[in-house]
Parts: structure tokens; sequence; C-alpha cells
């Protein structure tokens, strides 16, 4: 609740609370998520809620008449139009970094057709421990560079290739299980170049 993280007396100062001493680059995070909330002015006399604010796929920017149907071709591969599931699943581009991913856990799989099929395909593994999250970890984080990327691409230019996607997936899914279960015996590189020994690992 964000009535939890606030001072009573100020409101322009926020209470965090951290299970773990904070890594330097963390700290860094904290300090530009502060200046961020700094300007964040509270209304009392409205409840707390949850919003999703995201970036549009092309073809939703086209219905809206944003921008014309000849500029909603498809961020990566530049040959089909930009759904949500062409971009997240079925370019090429993109299935080649969930292939990836797949071999990183030396799975074999026949593509699903919506990103709905593939929740049901990761939820229907059985895993147990720390594999489990690093295997849910693995399935959020595909998902979130893949789309991140992408914004990259349309606004800041970035050109990437699979490898690189593929890589950046794997070390997200390093920190994040870091972060929240302070696993210090293991370095992001062991996760990304060793994930059977990880798998291994009881928490």
């Amino acid at each position: 609740m964000i009535a939890d993280m606030i001072n009573d007396q100020d409101q322009n100062y926020w209470k965090f609370q951290f299970t773990r001493v904070l890594q330097p680059w963390e700290e860094d995070q904290l300090q530009t998520l502060s200046q961020l909330l700094s300007v964040v002015q509270l209304q009392d006399d409205s409840e707390d809620c949850l919003q999703w604010k995201w970036r549009a796929a092309k073809t939703v920017l086209v219905r809206r008449g944003v921008i014309p149907g000849d500029q909603a071709t498809c961020t990566f591969c530049k040959s089909e139009e930009e759904s949500p599931s062409h971009l997240l699943l079925h370019c090429h581009f993109s299935w080649e970094i969930w292939s990836e991913i797949i071999a990183w856990w030396n799975l074999v799989w026949i593509c699903p057709q919506s990103l709905m099929q593939v929740f049901h395909f990761w939820s229907n593994i059985r895993f147990r421990n720390l594999e489990k999250l690093c295997w849910y970890a693995s399935y959020y984080a595909t998902i979130w560079t893949i789309w991140t990327s992408r914004n990259e691409s349309v606004f800041k230019h970035k050109v990437w290739t699979v490898e690189e996607i593929v890589e950046l997936v794997k070390t997200r899914v390093a920190i994040w299980i870091k972060g929240k279960y302070d696993i210090k015996d293991y370095s992001v590189d062991d996760f990304r170049c060793n994930l059977a020994a990880i798998r291994r690992v009881r928490i």
C-alpha cells in the first residue's frame, strides 16, 4: 500500500525498507526513484490502485490514427504488421529469442499459437524451489526484454541482435533472482553460463 510507504508528517518523504543491504548499483537506482517520487502529489481522498502504463504496438497506433498504415511494419523483421502477438512471439526475430531461452533450459517445444499458450506451456512444466522461480522469471524476462528492446529500437534507434537480447534476458533473470533471494554463492555469469548448477540450488 502506498499509505504504508510514506511518512505521516511529510508526504514528500518515502519510507523504504529492505530485507538486506543494497548493492551500490541498487543504491543509485533507489536515489533515482526517490527523485522521481519527490514530485508526485498524493491525494488523501483517493484509494490506492495499480495502473499499467504502456506504449502501444503499431497496429494499435494505426487504429487510433496516430501513424499511417504504411508505418505499421514490425520493428524487428520489417516485413509483417506489428501486432502484439507478432512482435512478442511470431516474428522470426522474437521466435529465435524464445528458442534460445528454451535451449538454455535444455528443452524443446513447438511454436505456440498465442502468448496465452506460451504461458500455459510455462505453467505446465513442473519445477520446484529455485528452479521454478528461475523458470517463471525466464518467461517474464523474455517478454519484458523483447518489449523494452523494441522500444529502444523505435525511440532511440538501437539496433539489436538476437544474441544481445538473449544475453540480456539471462542477465535479468540472474539479477531478479539474486536481488530477491540474495544468492551470494553464484554470480550473474553462473546463471548465464551454468544454469544446470543453479537449478540444483535449494533456498
